[in-house]
């Protein structure tokens, strides 16, 4: 809604439109307000120096800064700046404008700094609970295979050796992105590729060797 505002001059009648207000609480004497900094050019140019009175675009000092109403007077208040100035400012500007801010943005940003922060520790505390869950999944599977404790030590370190069949190597290293499958004589060629350029090669089923894609 917008609230006409009409100043009589001596060469007739204007009407300027300003900001209004819908259901907004009223605008208390002491009460403190902050310039919003992304608003800056805004909010200067809202303040007069009287209520209806000239604008004061160059009250540069308050850009940024804190202030305390100290007046209300018919949809207008003063307010008072920490550095002692005072202007006047329509009251709708308080009540439901993103040109002034209730909180202090110092205030917001650590207060958003911290809950961004206890967010990172909740997803580092869930993500060190999902991951111990699946290593001791992995770890029963291991166990559970009739291995030797020595190939068992070396698949749960995730590490590979010669000699190892496909289930040992999956375990070990999960998943390839791809095999290529070749016959060579009596000899079946399985290529596993992996997403970080490694390359195993296995001969009927036996790791042979491997090498990094360049």
């Amino acid at each position: 809604m917008l609230r006409w505002v009409a100043l009589l001059f001596a060469s007739g009648l204007f009407v300027l439109s300003v900001p209004g207000s819908a259901n907004t609480a009223e605008v208390a004497i002491g009460a403190r307000y902050w310039a919003n900094p992304a608003s800056d050019l805004a909010f200067n140019a809202a303040l007069h120096d009287q209520p209806n009175g000239k604008l004061l675009n160059s009250f540069s000092k308050s850009r940024g800064g804190r202030f305390e109403v100290t007046e209300v007077s018919d949809g207008w208040a003063k307010i008072r700046f920490d550095d002692g100035e005072e202007a006047w400012i329509l009251s709708s500007y308080l009540q439901n404008s993103t040109v002034v801010l209730t909180e202090d943005p110092k205030v917001t940003r650590e207060r958003l700094r911290r809950e961004k922060a206890r967010a990172d520790a909740a997803r580092i505390a869930r993500d060190a609970k999902i991951e111990a869950a699946e290593r001791a999944k992995r770890d029963a599977i291991i166990d559970a295979q009739p291995w030797s404790q020595e190939i068992k030590g070396i698949v749960r370190a995730r590490k590979i050796e010669k000699g190892m069949v496909p289930e040992m190597v999956k375990l070990s290293m999960g998943e390839p992105i791809r095999i290529i499958e070749t016959n060579v004589g009596t000899v079946k060629e399985e290529r596993w590729i992996y997403s970080g350029g490694t390359i195993l090669l296995f001969h009927n089923d036996k790791l042979i060797g491997w090498q990094r894609e360049r």
